[in-house]
């Protein structure tokens, strides 16, 4: 009787990536993150994201992104949202930064949103709400030069609405206009100089029109950074403040636009294999 011999070796990860169906968006939902924001991501995600991929939306700490070794395998989307930077660079420089670099330039996307957009710049400087200026180096630098922020200056706060405003934006490509949520988020200072960085949408009212919403190609993945609250959504919001109420009327006056818009973005992010380096260049928006 002839034996059977069995042979096997373990898989090394690129092997293991083509036989894993990535279908994870894995949400950041540790210290610093807005409650209240991570609640609109939720929702505009679930609302948007294509039926027939069957994605899950999971909320994850930092121990998560630390210590779970096959995350990666299944991840199409990492999403850091609004909140507080420094909780984030406390809980995840180190061994949490190279592994989410890792794992954008093998084939993954980072949507960074205020916070996360800070967190994600080599460098950033931020008004405190009481005048002092925070200056300080990130790891992750999937935006090669300096968050500044809050882009419409100081008038912020920690604990409530105060800085909330609608900002008029640009989309570069197309030249639309919409009215997105602002809430002391950055602009990516001289985003002209860096080759490697597609402004995809300008602070319309700010003085040289900023950067406010960024992307780059980074290996076989893409990021998008934005400063602006993309992710809000004016029909969940039920806030009493006289600045907020004025902000949410005025964004639905341009909903559909930024809708389509935000789309886009989503829609960049989870076809990293797609051609185009940027979020026009892959023609999902019309123009």
């Amino acid at each position: 009787m002839t034996p059977l011999i069995i042979f096997y070796r373990i898989l090394n990860q690129e092997e293991l990536s083509l036989l894993i169906m990535k279908t994870k968006i894995l949400v950041y939902a540790d210290e610093g993150v807005s409650p209240y924001y991570l609640r609109h991501l939720v929702r505009w995600l679930k609302q948007t994201l294509p039926v027939e991929e069957n994605l899950e939306i999971c909320r994850v700490g930092a121990d998560f992104l630390l210590y779970d070794p096959l995350w990666e395998l299944f991840t199409r989307l990492l999403i850091i949202p609004g909140g507080a930077d420094r909780p984030y660079h406390k809980k995840l420089h180190g061994l949490g930064t190279v592994r989410i670099d890792n794992y954008v330039r093998e084939g993954g996307g980072y949507l960074g949103i205020c916070a996360g957009a800070y967190f994600a710049c080599k460098s950033l400087s931020f008004e405190e709400p009481n005048g002092e200026m925070f200056v300080a180096s990130r790891s992750l630098g999937f935006f090669p030069g300096r968050a500044v922020g809050p882009a419409y200056g100081n008038l912020f706060s920690y604990t409530s609405p105060i800085g909330v405003r609608a900002a008029p934006l640009i989309i570069n490509h197309s030249g639309k206009r919409c009215m997105t949520l602002f809430n002391g988020g950055p602009y990516f200072d001289q985003a002209d100089s860096y080759p490697e960085i597609t402004i995809e949408a300008r602070y319309e009212d700010l003085p040289s029109q900023p950067a406010a919403i960024i992307s780059r190609q980074l290996g076989k993945g893409r990021v998008v950074l934005s400063g602006l609250h993309i992710e809000y959504l004016p029909e969940h919001c039920h806030m009493g403040e006289d600045n907020v109420v004025e902000a949410r009327e005025k964004l639905k006056t341009t909903d559909a636009i930024l809708g389509q818009y935000r789309e886009s973005l989503l829609s960049y992010l989870l076809n990293s294999e797609s051609e185009g380096s940027s979020v026009s260049a892959t023609g999902l928006i019309e123009s």
